[in-house]
């Protein structure tokens, strides 16, 4: 048997443990404390990341499957920020993710965009300039994304959903199965969100 991921894109990276994909590529379902551990030291090597000296460009995930995030109250820093403040663009593409995805110890300044991901936990932000969603799929109730602009295309949200908004909302072509609540990040914001609604097909079945 083959010693490299068997992923049906190319993967040439070695099958983790007695796994049949890589360490990216495999499911996270049984993955414990240690799997978690190395999967971020891993990820942090192949995309030249280090909470010592920051993230200097833009970053593309693609076709990842993500274990939980890690807290950054246990390790020495957080995975996506220098001194918990995230300055580039990050982009996460094709990717599952089989646990809470979880940024509430990051200030991110600049975008966090989703595109063809599957969610099976949360999305937590307390604070963001601008989330983008696109053609994505969330399995589980959505409770702590908070953001100042939110734009979600061609997505489906299984369960409840609750967005904390401080400026715009824009839904086009998004489909909500259960409850659906947009609030405003203060008493005063929530006068003065706007909501858009593109092409009118804001569908809550």
């Amino acid at each position: 048997m083959s010693e490299t991921c068997n992923r049906r894109q190319k993967c040439e990276k070695t099958r983790y443990l007695e796994r049949e994909k890589c360490i990216f590529h495999c499911d996270k379902l049984n993955f414990d404390a240690n799997d978690i551990q190395q999967f971020w030291h891993q990820l942090r090597d192949e995309y030249n990341i280090s909470g010592v000296y920051g993230i200097n460009q833009d970053k593309v995930f693609e076709g990842i499957s993500f274990p939980k995030f890690q807290n950054a109250h246990r390790y020495p820093f957080n995975f996506f920020s220098n001194n918990n403040r995230l300055e580039r663009i990050f982009t996460f593409k094709k990717c599952v993710f089989f646990d809470d995805v979880d940024f509430t110890n990051v200030q991110i300044n600049r975008n966090i965009i989703f595109e063809e991901c599957v969610f099976y936990g949360d999305l937590k932000t307390n604070t963001a300039n601008e989330i983008e969603i696109k053609n994505c799929e969330f399995k589980k109730e959505i409770t702590a994304l908070r953001c100042k602009n939110l734009n979600i295309s061609n997505s489906k949200f299984i369960n409840n959903v609750l967005f904390i908004v401080g400026k715009e909302v824009k839904l086009i072509q998004a489909v909500f199965r259960k409850k659906f609540e947009i609030r405003g990040s203060s008493i005063l914001e929530s006068r003065y969100v706007k909501l858009s609604l593109i092409n009118q097909f804001l569908l809550i079945i």
